[in-house]
């Protein structure tokens, strides 16, 4: 994956690719096992499926979503157009398989394609999950579409992603005095996709659909101001692709000497972190 600071996805594809984070995505973006299978539970709860449901995932990754619901014996399917991560929630699936983890031998079908086209045909499943996605697309609205298309009548939209609850997370200051930062050296970092989640409730709504927000699993971990810069550092946060590496190491020098002189003694002190999984149920 190579950044763009044109701000757009390469041409003739209308996502971004997460090839570059595949190899450190787990350990840095992964759920703690047992908020994974918690969450997974969530959706689960909140499709109320039945036992022969079909799941799809658009931008299923590594199958952090994916895994602890095809673990309980549905038939999942994921598409993602980024070998990297796929390659990975292979290893992650046969790893499950060998261990005898899954309640069941796994019916999870992995397809590579962009979610703007899928390639599926109409009224093929029964629930459809969207994780934190859309911002990484810039025909987002193109994508839910594809989502309602290949959804049956009666089937459910649910499209989740993790919010921050008090205290502040020191990340969120972070992340945006790199982009101030980015902004003081003439780039700006302009959202690929859905500049927010709300916009794309807005267009469910603009549709027609109801959509029901239900805030879900809740679980702390520590980080500190280091780690942080560190995630930000190693170009795991996608927004650090859509500006040049000759900008981006300028950036990154200028935010580390920011935050060592803004957070002093407490740089490398772990701070509790707080999130919540959000789901946004859409009936089609």
């Amino acid at each position: 994956m190579s950044s763009s600071e044109s701000f757009h996805a390469p041409a003739g594809q209308p996502s971004l690719s997460f090839d570059r984070a595949a190899p450190l995505y787990d350990a840095t973006r992964g759920y703690p096992p047992d908020v994974a299978e918690r969450i997974g539970a969530a959706i689960i709860d909140a499709a109320a499926p039945s036992v022969d449901a079909r799941f799809l995932e658009v931008g299923v990754g590594t199958g952090r979503i994916a895994l602890p619901i095809a673990s309980r014996g549905y038939d999942y399917t994921g598409v993602d157009i980024s070998e990297g991560m796929v390659a990975r929630l292979r290893e992650k699936a046969a790893a499950l398989q060998k261990e005898g983890a899954a309640a069941a031998p796994l019916r999870l079908h992995v397809v590579m394609a962009d979610m703007t086209a899928l390639p599926f045909p109409d009224a093929s499943f029964d629930v459809v999950v969207a994780v934190h996605v859309f911002h990484l697309v810039s025909a987002w609205k193109q994508a839910v579409d594809e989502v309602l298309r290949v959804l049956r009548p009666g089937g459910l939209f649910l499209h989740c992603w993790d919010r921050h609850l008090a205290p502040t997370p020191v990340n969120g200051s972070m992340q945006e005095r790199w982009e101030e930062i980015v902004r003081e050296l003439g780039r700006g970092v302009i959202p690929l996709g859905a500049a927010d989640r709300s916009v794309v409730t807005e267009y469910l709504r603009e549709r027609g659909l109801a959509v029901e927000t239900l805030p879900t699993v809740t679980w702390t971990t520590n980080e500190s101001p280091r780690d942080t810069f560190d995630y930000i550092a190693q170009r795991i946060w996608s927004r650090t692709w859509l500006v040049s590496d000759e900008v981006f190491a300028t950036s990154i020098q200028r935010l580390e000497s920011w935050a060592i002189a803004h957070y002093g003694a407490d740089y490398t002190t772990p701070q509790s972190k707080t999130q919540q999984f959000i789901i946004s149920r859409t009936r089609r």
